[in-house]
């Protein structure tokens, strides 16, 4: 008989660990086909272990900055309620015909398996692409505000110091960005201090990556005071602009973001808790399957998605935004 009598001839046990090593097999090749340069998300996210079900990130409200010692040293108290992140589960599952096991045929469905390990390692980079678009449902930052806003207070606890926006409605040319670069280079942490690291990284959606490239290339010169800017005359080099293509934000094709991310501390925060392994939900022993002739497989993860300091992004031709930089 073609392809032997599969699990009428091995036990149920045997067969059901065969099927899992193979397909945790193929999640693991799927998950490391991903290439790095593909996960954009790893740029602008800083990617933390989670041990519990909510993790609390009291350090993103100390803030102060080093100041002179006279007299007694100052301390800024973490406080035992800020802003905290609780994981969330995400599931994928598959449905696989009971013959396709008794015929020793399950290993013909590992490449749904490597499709699911792809989907795992891209998942974290699809929420954080949400995230960025649908920031309005996305949760508020650690001062309670929407990470994009247009009256971010410079400090939390004294209103005196102002506020900020990093949302604005300026479409993307060469005016625009020097403009949002420039908003972004006076931004202060709540000490008082400008940040002194400027923007370098320029995320954009397919339709803006000609403007943008052309951007990261050089600054733009105005060639007579007050004249409109030239893209032809002028050119000098300056420090470069990674330009990273967002496939993800093609539903906004004119909005685009302007981050700091080469410090310690980057925009968005990536919590992970566990990752995804390969399960029978329902085996060839159960009662669904012995209704249906049909087994369940699936993986889950364990993760969360948020926010660290909203300096460290801006948020650029939305229109909807309420601030126009000009």
């Amino acid at each position: 008989m073609s392809g032997g009598l599969g699990i009428m001839q091995n036990s149920v046990f045997t067969t059901q660990n065969a099927a899992l090593t193979a397909f945790n097999a193929a999640l693991d090749q799927g998950i490391q086909s991903v290439r790095v340069e593909d996960l954009w998300y790893l740029n602008v996210a800083m990617e933390t272990t989670s041990s519990t079900e909510t993790e609390l990130y009291d350090w993103l409200e100390q803030a102060a900055d080093f100041r002179e010692w006279k007299g007694e040293r100052k301390f800024s108290p973490l406080r035992q309620n800020g802003y905290a992140l609780r994981n969330v589960d995400w599931d994928w599952g598959v449905e696989i015909h009971r013959n396709k096991f008794r015929d020793n045929q399950f290993l013909r469905q590992s490449a749904l398996f490597q499709m699911g390990g792809v989907n795992a390692r891209l998942h974290p980079q699809r929420r954080v692409a949400a995230n960025l678009m649908g920031f309005a449902t996305a949760g508020a930052c650690w001062n309670g505000k929407v990470f994009f806003a247009a009256d971010h207070p410079v400090d939390n606890f004294d209103s005196a110091k102002g506020i900020f926006s990093n949302r604005i409605t300026n479409v993307l040319n060469p005016a625009n960005f020097n403009l949002a670069r420039a908003a972004m280079m006076k931004f202060k942490d709540a000490s008082g201090e400008v940040l002194a690291a400027p923007p370098d990284t320029l995320m954009v959606p397919p339709d803006l990556v000609t403007t943008a490239d052309m951007l990261a290339s050089s600054i733009i010169l105005t060639t007579v005071p007050g004249a409109a800017l030239n893209t032809g005359i002028g050119q000098a080099p300056r420090q470069k602009i990674r330009v990273i293509e967002c496939p993800e934000f093609a539903a906004e094709p004119t909005v685009w973001y302007l981050a700091r991310t080469r410090g310690p501390i980057k925009p968005v925060i990536v919590q992970k808790r566990t990752r995804p392994v390969v399960e029978f939900i329902e085996d060839l022993n159960s009662s669904y399957c012995k209704k249906n002739k049909k087994v369940q497989l699936g993986a889950d993860y364990s993760a969360a998605f948020g926010w660290s300091f909203p300096q460290l992004m801006m948020r650029c031709g939305d229109a909807e935004a309420s601030t126009t930089l000009s």
